[in-house]
Formats: structure tokens, sequence, C-alpha cells
């Protein structure tokens, strides 16, 4: 009975415990810098009202007293204000701590179990794999279709659909829209992990809009945004700001190869993925789907020469990499499974061939298991039709086989 080694699946289960860790920071840290700044803006309002306090003339009480109930009812407002936004983030909060701890919970479940063949393992296992199909949806941009999954299957807890919704729409606005705004705006909500990080997207954005200026003939404007946004470049980035600086000169219309390749609306590609990149990497997220490499472990541990042979006759009807030609392209760039003994298994039933169903070979030099021909026999008067070849012999031609 193979045990469940519990390191490997907590391996497995990582991201979906880390990203949830890092929306708690970020929000902890925007709630932080919510107070710091409109407690910073109440301080200065009740300044204002103690130096006009002390500055009152003796007979201009009233006066006075209008202007502090003007000061008043903005600090009342400001107050007001924060209360309501820390409420939300509150909120926001408890519901983060919610998630971790169903997640947490649900990944702890693996090391409960004590091999494969547990009951409670396989209804976990089908959890996960919803978990996994889930996350694959999302990613995708099947939004409705994972809502329907994770409200069927009670999953909600185990998804980020404003994660993923808001990094959909940011892609969209690059890819489809040619505008770098709300790019720039999660840039600005991330700028302390993209430094840490040493991410240059921010720039590569930057340069894209200086660049998209120049496009539309606005040299003035190019000039100003130039001075405006790059400072503090480092080596790389003022190469590339040195060379896109030409641009106030050459054309889209130019014929210069090394200038053509800045205006290429491939660029938009570029960014879209660079964007995407780091995203992940700043929420601790692998790069695709959690479903791709599973897959393709299991590929792997399936996949014979027979799999990538180019006669027909040589593939297994059982076998998912030879019937689905979606996992065969798959498994292309895999390597083939280790196996220090091989297996015979009957192209007809599927059954693995042993000293219980041993292999016999027809005249033809076909070989099959004993108990598909013998059921085949059974029902054709003896006679056996290779299902290869299409040739008919009797069962008493059949000559077993011996594996030394």
């Amino acid at each position: 009975m193979e045990k469940i080694n519990p390191d490997n699946m907590l391996a497995i289960e990582q991201p979906l415990l880390k990203i949830v860790v890092e929306k708690l920071k970020k929000n902890v840290k925007s709630s932080q810098k919510l107070i710091e700044k409109d407690m910073l803006s109440a301080q200065n309002i009740i300044d204002s009202m103690l130096l006009q306090a002390e500055n009152k003339p003796e007979n201009d009480a009233d006066i006075t007293m209008e202007i502090d109930t003007d000061h008043q009812v903005q600090l009342l407002s400001l107050l007001k204000s924060l209360k309501a936004k820390l409420t939300e983030k509150k909120n926001e909060e408890s519901f983060l701590v919610h998630q971790l701890s169903e997640r947490a919970e649900h990944s702890q479940k693996v090391q409960t179990f004590s091999s494969f063949s547990n009951s409670e393992y396989i209804a976990w296992s089908k959890t996960r794999m919803n978990r996994l199909l889930l996350d694959f949806m999302i990613r995708m941009g099947y939004q409705e279709s994972a809502k329907t999954l994770a409200s069927r299957y009670d999953i909600s807890d185990f998804a980020d659909f404003d994660f993923f919704t808001r990094i959909i729409s940011i892609e969209k606005s690059l890819l489809l829209q040619n505008n770098c705004s709300d790019c720039l705006k999660w840039c600005f909500e991330n700028k302390t992990a993209l430094k840490k990080l040493n991410i240059s997207l921010e720039f590569e954005l930057r340069l894209q809009e200086y660049i998209e200026l120049c496009r539309a003939n606005k040299v003035q404007s190019a000039i100003f945004y130039s001075k405006k946004h790059f400072k503090n470049m480092n080596s790389d980035q003022y190469t590339k700001y040195s060379q896109a600086m030409a641009l106030l000169v050459f054309k889209p219309t130019t014929t210069c190869k090394r200038y053509q390749k800045l205006y290429n609306n491939n660029k938009w590609n570029y960014l879209a993925n660079m964007f995407r990149s780091a995203a992940y990497s700043i929420f601790g997220l692998p790069s695709q789907p959690l479903l791709y490499p599973l897959i393709q472990t299991g590929i792997s541990n399936l996949k014979t020469h027979l799999c990538t042979s180019s006669n027909f006759e040589d593939k297994n009807k059982n076998c998912p990499i030879c019937s689905s030609q979606a996992l065969k392209s798959i498994s292309e760039d895999l390597p083939y499974s280790y196996h220090t003994n091989s297996h015979l298994v009957c192209r007809i039933s599927g059954l693995k061939m042993n000293e219980d169903n041993p292999p016999m070979r027809l005249p033809n030099g076909c070989v099959y298991s004993y108990l598909a021909l013998k059921d085949i026999a059974q029902q054709n008067d003896k006679l056996i039709v290779c299902p290869r070849t299409g040739e008919s012999f009797a069962f008493s031609d059949c000559k077993k086989l011996f594996i030394v």
C-alpha cells in the first residue's frame, strides 16, 4: 500500500495560501497609509483651529465661532470618511482571514491520510481536482463557468475572482485599447513590491506612452513627458531611453529598422506578458495554472515509445495519450516513463497479460490475451477474427507465448 508524502502534496498547495497572505499584507499596509494620511489632515485642521483661537480678537467672538464651526465640520467629515474606509478594509480583512482559514484547513487534511486508497483522501482529491479546474478557468477568463463550478461544489473560498478579474481587465486595456493608465495605477499600488523584485514595469509603460506621443507627432508633449517621468534610471533603462529620444526626429514611417522596432505594436504583447508575470511574482503564483504541471507529470508517467509512433496499429485504445490528440500534443516534449519491469497489455481487453491471462500468438503474428481471444471464440463458433487485419483463425491455431 503506497503511502502519501505530505511534503510533496503541500508543495502543490503553497500558492493557494500565498496569494491570500499577500492580500492580507497589502490590506494592512493600505489601512496604515489611510490612517497616517487622514490623521495628518486632521492634525492640520486642529492646528488651524488652535491658531485661530490664539489670535481671536476679544470683540469678534461671533465671527471666530463661525470659523471654528467650519473647521469642526471639516474635521468631523474627515473622521467619518476615515471610519467608513477602515470599516471597508476591516470587512475585506475578515473575508481574507476566513479564506485563509478554509484553505489552510483543506491543506492540513493531507497529513491525516494514510494512503491513496483512503476514502477520505479520495474525497479530498476530488475537491482538489475541482479547485485546480476552477483556477484554470479563472486564469483563462472563463469567469461565469468558474462561478458555476464554485457554486456547484461549494469551493468559492478557493477562488480568487477579484484578483484575476483585475489582471484580465488590465491586460485587455493594454492589448485591445493600447492604454497604460490602468496598469500604471496598479504599478503605483504595488510600487514597493516592484522595486523589491527589481521589476521595471513602470519604466516600460512610461516609455511606451512616450512612444505613443511621438507616433501622434506630439513633439512638445513628448518632451515634457520625458522630462517629468524619466528620472533616476539604471544603465539599461538609460540606454533604452536614449534610443527612444531619437523618435522625436524619426517618424513612424521611417525605414530605419532600429526605430521601426520601437514603433512596432508587438510591444503591447510584451507589456501585457510583463505585467502578468509581475503580478504573479508579487503574489507568489506560478506562471501557469497548476493543472498544467500535474497533467504533464501524469502524461510523462504513462508515456511510452509507442505513444509517439506514426504507425496507427501501435496505438492502444485504452491509453489516454494514444486516444487523445490534445494529450498527444502535450506529450511531445515530455520524457518517457521509466519502467524497470515491462508489462504486456492486451489491445482488445486492456487487461494485463500474466500467468493467469497469458499472451497468445495468432498465425499472422499478432498477440492478444488468452481471455480476450477465448471470449471472441465463444461468440463466433470458435473462430477468432483479428481486429487488426480482419483475418479469421481457429482458436486451436493460437500459440501460447512465454516471456523470458
